[in-house]
């Protein structure tokens, strides 16, 4: 899996930064993810979501595949404390 950094998110998407995190709190684009400091996305979300805002998709149809995107990332892994007892 591939991962564009801000600047190349930004550049892809013809966008500016608070127009970015305005469409990610409005459900039109998937959070970021954050690795080392940096903030990155799926390269394979960006294309999808370029694609529906090229094609003209409504917000909701949009709002409806952020969603599926989110919800396919894998879950981060968690650690289970075990009972001293």
């Amino acid at each position: 899996m591939y991962f564009l950094r801000l600047p190349t998110v930004l550049k892809h998407l013809g966008v500016s930064r608070s127009s970015l995190y305005k469409y990610i709190a409005d459900g039109l684009f998937t959070k970021q993810i954050k690795i080392g400091g940096c903030a990155v996305w799926p390269e394979h979300e960006v294309k999808k979501l370029f694609r529906y805002y090229q094609q003209g998709e409504s917000k909701e149809q949009i709002r409806k595949q952020v969603s599926l995107l989110m919800s396919s990332r894998k879950p981060k892994a968690s650690v289970k404390k075990e009972n001293a007892s």
